[in-house]
């Protein structure tokens, strides 16, 4: 019996920013590769089907009828910066150009100061459909392709490790096929990430705060709706993000700091009363020099406050809808 090496859990993706949204990019396996981790099957096919029983004398049950197909797409990586800031050469960098392509098709839009910063920020409902092509090869001699994908992106962090980012979303089905160039030379770029480490957490409901941070999720909240089409011979026009409802979850110590006028019982105040109190929330993590990223949320609303028994200690668990009376600037997400 022939003895085949299993080679599933290698599994390199691609990610292009769509010049056209909804159009196919070619693959570039030498600029758009991305590092993944526990994304050994980073797309798999959804499929309407129709079971049809018709009225007979047998319980035996014809072929089902396939109705739509499209692609779910989920993967996981490290959230970092490009490692350069210079505004002609950042945006290529290996590994952060699919970043930035994938922060772009989760309504995000990115501005890079020269030298400076690099920005995302929520992008206007009208740019929001800046879709990606992703390309996977699971090691079954195939390639997955999809196209016109949009998807949402939560970051999470605590001591223990880096800052995990968590990719999902949708695209058009392609059929897949058998392997050719598309992943020759491939590359993910240099792994960039740092420890969530010597990480700084702000609070100010009035009173700054800086608090022992223990973890925080955050969550772009985008619900992906779908166009349906019988004309397409895979039952979809398109994809869009319909709807945005970022979060973050925060979780500090219940040290309380006296000296800075801060008591658990003021976060509920913030939390219940007729006018509540919002919060200007700010996490940096990571050094300068193109690394270090600072998520802030400047009118975040505080929706619950946990208290939570982590052994000995007591944990405080505070969750924000981030919202502002400016549109679209709800948070942003630098890197310096």
């Amino acid at each position: 019996m022939a003895f085949t090496v299993s080679r599933s859990r290698i599994s390199p993706v691609q990610v292009i920013q769509e010049g056209t949204p909804g159009s196919i990019e070619a693959a570039a396996p030498t600029t758009a590769g991305v590092l993944t981790y526990g994304s050994a099957v980073p797309m798999n096919i959804a499929v309407d089907k129709f079971e049809f029983r018709p009225h007979s004398s047998t319980f035996t049950r014809p072929t089902d009828v396939i109705g739509r197909r499209l692609w779910n797409v989920g993967f996981n990586t490290l959230m970092s910066g490009p490692g350069s800031l210079v505004a002609a050469t950042a945006p290529t960098v290996v590994g952060f150009k699919a970043l930035d392509a994938m922060f772009e098709s989760c309504a995000a839009i990115s501005t890079y100061v020269d030298a400076t910063s690099i920005t995302f920020n929520p992008a206007t409902v009208a740019n929001s459909g800046k879709s990606a092509t992703v390309f996977a090869n699971p090691g079954n001699n195939k390639i997955y392709k999809a196209h016109g994908v949009l998807g949402n992106i939560t970051l999470r962090g605590n001591p223990r490790g880096a800052v995990e980012l968590q990719y999902r979303g949708q695209g058009l089905y392609n059929v897949p096929a058998n392997v050719g160039s598309e992943f020759t030379s491939w590359s993910g770029g240099s792994q960039r990430a740092q420890a969530f480490l010597g990480a700084t957490c702000t609070i100010n409901n009035g009173t700054s705060y800086t608090p022992v941070i223990k973890s925080f999720e955050f969550d772009m909240g985008n619900t992906i709706s779908e166009i349906d089409d019988a004309n397409s011979t895979n039952g979809l026009f398109g994809l869009f993000i319909s709807d945005r409802n970022p979060m973050l979850r925060v979780t500090i110590g219940a040290d309380g700091d006296a000296s800075a006028g801060v008591d658990w019982d003021g976060l509920y105040s913030d939390m219940t009363g007729a006018s509540p109190t919002t919060h200007a929330v700010s996490i940096a993590w990571g050094s300068t020099g193109g690394t270090k990223c600072t998520l802030a949320a400047l009118t975040a609303q505080v929706i619950d406050v946990q208290l939570n028994e982590s052994g000995p200690m007591i944990d405080a668990t505070i969750s924000y809808k981030l919202q502002h009376a400016t549109a679209e600037t709800e948070w942003s997400l630098q890197i310096t």
